[in-house]
């Protein structure tokens, strides 16, 4: 029996498997990870390719590493013109720089060493622990910590649930059959997204086409540098959250605490050069329906319809909890409480079940709105330290 099983590969369970085998004196043949992808970092790197993305939007403490300055010793180690890899406030890093890193602490601990390839169906109690099931095993472990990350739905506004999309003409950015690099350089884009990822993906192909970019967002998007209150990262307003007993407010706070369609600063200058620049244009209005034909797309929107030759959602994942129909059945199965749509109610310690724990959005009622960030991921590991402590 494993002394640890981590649900989940990407860049949260990776981190946690370097915090158990590196910090918290776990041996390398008690912990393992299950994930379906080869690569570590494989679905981090589509969906941050997808748009675009240039820096990160987190400042530079937050990697997979241990020690808080380890991205930037690295930095300063490997590229004599360090700084230039560095955007200010707050030293966010290049998405470049941060992946080197990355893959220089996955290479460096062997944590490709500890995967599994699979993808968790079900999880159910037995002596003393967890027996995980997939779809052509069971592992049974002591400890097990749900890390399933962004693994919900892809969210597409006005289209219905079952529509099937035949080509490539309409695609979401995080859709893995999505290439922008299939896109020609005189075609006409219609973004849907008031984000910092359709702001991303705008600036990108403004960059490298000399075709229309129209970016339709239901409201004019905030300039923030985070896409949360720096302070939900410490007890000023984490204790505000502790503070309420009832689950269902908890749920209402952190939702209301999360910034969405907004970007950071560097970005809407980016971006407000491209509109100066008659490369993007920014429509304010709501998209009602779309109709895919060999030659392009009409979406039809509140105000009017607009004709392109690609249409790409930058709309996100579903509000819904990641894995949930895994989660419903954990809930289930174990008798565990839940509040709103299937979000854990966990301890201090993010323990959902003695032994079991959760991280990333499932922990956001007790980590707030930070829980999905690298930085949610990070607090998670003090927490479970502290509890490994008692």
């Amino acid at each position: 029996m494993l002394e640890w099983l981590i649900v989940g590969g990407g860049v949260q369970g990776t981190y946690l498997s370097h915090v158990l085998t590196s910090s918290l004196g776990a041996g390398r043949g008690s912990v393992r990870v299950l994930d379906p992808h080869p690569d570590p970092l494989q679905h981090w790197q589509q969906t941050t390719a997808a748009c675009g993305m240039q820096f990160l939007r987190s400042p530079a403490a937050h990697h997979i590493g241990l020690r808080t300055n380890e991205l930037l010793d690295f930095a300063r180690e490997h590229y004599p013109n360090w700084q230039e890899l560095f955007l200010e406030p707050y030293m966010r890093p290049s998405l470049e720089l941060w992946n080197e890193h990355a893959i220089h602490v996955i290479e460096r601990h062997g944590l490709e060493e500890l995967r599994i390839a699979g993808l968790a169906r079900a999880v159910t109690r037995r002596a003393g622990g967890y027996r995980v099931a997939t779809q052509e095993t069971t592992i049974d472990c002591r400890r097990l910590i749900l890390a399933v990350g962004n693994s919900q739905a892809l969210y597409y506004p006005a289209l219905a649930a079952e529509a099937v999309l035949s080509g490539q003409r309409v695609r979401h950015v995080f859709d893995p059959q999505f290439d922008r690099n299939r896109i020609g350089a005189e075609e006409h884009v219609v973004i849907i997204g008031s984000g910092v990822t359709a702001a991303q993906l705008a600036i990108s192909l403004a960059d490298r086409s000399t075709g229309q970019v129209t970016v339709v967002t239901d409201r004019l998007p905030d300039i923030s540098w985070f896409d949360s209150d720096p302070g939900w990262n410490g007890p000023r307003l984490l204790s505000r959250l502790a503070a309420i007993t009832d689950p269902r407010q908890r749920l209402s706070m952190v939702s209301a605490a999360r910034i969405r369609g907004s970007f950071p600063g560097d970005t809407a200058a980016q971006l407000l050069s491209c509109m100066a620049g008659g490369r993007v244009r920014m429509l304010v209005d709501t998209i009602q329906s779309v109709k895919e034909s060999a030659g392009g797309v009409n979406v039809f929107c509140a105000a009017g319809s607009l004709n392109a030759d690609r249409l790409v959602f930058a709309t996100g994942f579903s509000q819904d909890p990641p894995s949930l129909a895994m989660i419903r059945s954990v809930s289930e199965q174990l008798g565990l409480q839940q509040a709103g749509s299937g979000w854990p109610v966990v301890s201090q310690y993010c323990e959902w079940s003695p032994g079991m724990y959760v991280c990333g959005a499932l922990a956001q009622l007790e980590l707030g709105p930070v829980s999905r960030n690298i930085s949610g991921i990070r607090s998670f590991a003090r927490r479970l330290k502290e509890k490994m402590a008692m």
